[in-house]
Formats: C-alpha cells, structure tokens, sequence
C-alpha cells in the first residue's frame, strides 16, 4: 500500500477568525506539499488531495482535537472529490492555539494513506472590536442614529448588554446580528441630546461565543450636532 508522505505543514500561524486553513497536495497523489490562508467568512481546515479521498475515510477518528475546544461544533464536508473542509459553525475560539490531528488513516480511493498522524497548529488572535458607528470622535452625529459596533469573532450575546454602558447616561435597545463568524450589535437610544458628547464603553465582560474574554475595554466616544 502506497503512503501519503507530509512533506510541510505551516505550524503556529497565526490566523483571523474570518481565514481558513488549507492543505494542498502536489498533482502527483499522496503528498501534501504545503499551507496556504485563502481569506474566507468563517475559519476552515480544508485537505484537498491528490487523488479523492475514500468516502470511508470521513468517518470519525480522522481528525482529533485538542480539549482546549470544549463543547465545539465541527462539520467535515467534502466540497468535492478530492477535498474535506473542517468548519467550526460559530468560527474558532479568539486567542487560542489550536492543534487539530490529522490520522493516518485518512484514505485515498487508490489506497494510500499517512505515513504517520499529522498535527495542524495555529493560533488565533485577540478578541476585538474592529469597527464602529460612529468612528471614535466623530463629529455632527445626528441626534437619531443607531449605534453600531462588530467585533471580529462571534460573540456570546447574553454578555453584551451588561458590557456596555453610555455617558452621560442613556436607556437603549439591542438588536444582534452574526454572520461569517462575526458578530454585529446595534443600539438604539431612547433619546440623544444635541451637541452632546457620548462616550461608549464596551468593557471585559464581553466574550466571544466560547467564553473568552477582551484583554481590555473599548471606548470611542461621538458628539452630536446642534
């Protein structure tokens, strides 16, 4: 039986939530020859093969995490023939390294498997706010607009609210909205004085889906216009 020789695997990348993983092998069968991290909405680990994979192979056991993920949500798909996509359906935990071993057992349709198990690392960045609205200091804010802010992972939206807070002081709405591995929440204040300065904070108790938190608060503030 021939062997599947690994010949590089890209070890402790470090990815966005929003990349994805894949392993490619050379036209000629068995070899996975490298790693690449297409841009792409929520973070895969995706195998494509020389040769298609055997249907039997995409049974469990092939691919093993560590406990680090507790209570993860993993759906290993074919995309084609010759390809498995490992995709965590609310994206991965922010600020972890992740190990995912590959078996050996993992079959092509013309018999050649692993020479041996396989582990791919990476690890994921920091949990944060990456946009805004308004922008931090932003000037002439109608006195009816919405709030809104995204974070780059999919977050825990019970923590939100209590996360957040306005000053000087207003009552609002949330609504919460996630997609692609992110999640966008929208507030909607009672009311906002004019030519006012709000400062929004968004603070630590803030987690993504998985229960990690902001290494720190994030404040931007806005004034509004007469």
């Amino acid at each position: 039986m021939k062997k599947l020789v690994v010949v590089l695997l890209m070890l402790l990348t470090f990815i966005s939530c929003k990349d994805e993983i894949t392993v490619i092998t050379s036209k000629q069968p068995g070899k996975i020859v490298g790693t690449i991290l297409p841009k792409e909405a929520i973070a895969t680990v995706q195998l494509l093969q020389g040769e298609a994979i055997s249907s039997t192979s995409t049974t469990n056991g092939i691919f093993q995490f560590e406990d680090v993920l507790p209570g993860i949500s993993v759906e290993i798909s074919p995309s084609y023939s010759s390809s498995m996509i490992i995709s965590p359906i609310f994206g991965w935990m922010a600020d972890t390294t992740i190990n995912i071993t590959v078996s050996k057992l993992l079959e092509e349709i013309n018999g050649a498997t692993l020479e041996s198990d396989t582990t791919i690392s990476f690890t994921t960045p920091k949990l944060e706010i990456v946009e805004t609205f308004p922008l931090n200091n932003q000037y002439y804010i109608d006195t009816t607009s919405v709030i809104s802010v995204e974070a780059n992972y999919a977050l825990d939206e019970q923590t939100i609210k209590n996360a957040i807070s306005i000053s000087p002081n207003v009552d609002f709405q949330i609504s919460t909205y996630t997609r692609y591995g992110r999640t966008e929440f929208r507030l909607y204040p009672t009311h906002l004085n004019p030519n006012t300065k709000y400062t929004v904070t968004i603070d630590q108790s803030l987690t993504d889906f998985y229960g990690v938190p902001l290494r720190e608060d994030y404040i931007f503030s806005f004034t509004t216009k007469e």
